[in-house]
């Protein structure tokens, strides 16, 4: 899969995991709350983006990417952990397939 490719196929599975979690009433309130802004986030300033050249498109992944690992952090364990654990499963695999 292409680098483009699987940064748009990221950010729509991550995406609807974090919608998800922001709908799941096992969730707590702060992962909740952490999901919605990650989610919202995600949305206005990486799947909508528009980024011309192929070095900017990578350095706004990898920024996503460690953004998200930050969200996973602050999402913790407990409630929906199994879609937590979706999320940074994909991301992993994403950061092997642009990093490879």
């Amino acid at each position: 899969m292409a680098a483009e490719e699987t940064a748009s196929a990221t950010y729509q599975a991550t995406l609807d995991k974090l919608n998800q979690i922001a709908g799941d009433f096992n969730a707590t309130g702060p992962q909740r709350t952490e999901a919605h802004n990650a989610a919202n986030k995600l949305s206005l300033e990486y799947a909508e983006s528009h980024v011309e050249s192929i070095e900017a498109r990578t350095q706004q992944f990898l920024e996503f990417t460690t953004y998200m690992d930050g969200v996973i952090q602050r999402l913790g364990t407990g409630g929906p952990l199994a879609v937590i654990q979706e999320i940074e499963n994909g991301i992993t695999v994403a950061k092997t397939e642009i990093d490879g």
